[in-house]
């Protein structure tokens, strides 16, 4: 059982992680968009 639930707290961590990295991901790339057009 122990394991297990281990199992599924890596699985929701990976999801955090890359949700959390699909907003990074964005971030940077509007703050490239900004710079690129001198906002």
């Amino acid at each position: 059982k122990g394991s297990e639930g281990n199992i599924r707290c890596a699985k929701q961590y990976q999801t955090i992680f890359a949700i959390f990295n699909q907003g990074l991901l964005i971030l940077i790339n509007l703050f490239t968009l900004k710079s690129f057009f001198c906002f």
